[in-house]
């Protein structure tokens, strides 16, 4: 127990500083801090909610296929994944009709990798954060390419485009 409090009080110090430094300084210490847990050999917890990799299909966008699956797997509304995904609660419903009758069967959720609910922003757009973590994790262009089902380029100039919005020159 006495252990336990100090690595709290630890932790609680380190990261207090993270409050004074500017979002454009926190994304690049955040993905130096997932490869170095990557490094390390250190497990990412599983029990957090998140989005199965394996729902991303060549018919629908990474947007439409992310609001079928929280509709209609997770059952939220659309005030609540627009809340998720930082976006106005109006287009959601308008994207989840045209994911719908785009692709009517089921998504498939048998991936066990799967992308944390909290990484979107209202700075970059969805499939952007997407790239941008599988990136951090230290997943190569190519794999992601392919586990997302799209072209090697467009994940690159994705996550290019994604490093400028967020001030990151240089990796």
């Amino acid at each position: 127990m006495i252990k336990e409090k100090s690595a709290n009080k630890t932790v609680e110090l380190a990261f207090s500083s993270f409050n004074e430094l500017p979002k454009e300084q926190l994304y690049p210490l955040f993905e130096e801090f997932l490869k170095f847990l990557k490094e390390k050999n250190i497990p990412f917890p599983q029990n957090q909610p998140g989005i199965p990799l394996s729902i991303f299909s060549t018919r629908l966008s990474i947007l439409e296929a992310i609001v079928k699956y929280l509709r209609e797997n997770k059952e939220l509304s659309y005030p609540e994944i627009a809340s998720i995904l930082k976006r106005n609660p109006g287009p959601v419903g308008v994207i989840y009709r045209t994911a719908k009758s785009k692709f009517l069967p089921s998504l498939d959720v048998s991936s066990q990798v799967t992308i944390p609910l909290t990484i979107f922003s209202k700075n970059l757009t969805v499939f952007e954060s997407v790239i941008a973590y599988l990136k951090a994790i230290g997943f190569s262009f190519r794999k992601i390419s392919l586990l997302l089902k799209r072209d090697y380029k467009t994940v690159w100039t994705t996550y290019s485009r994604a490093k400028k919005k967020r001030g990151v020159m240089h990796e």
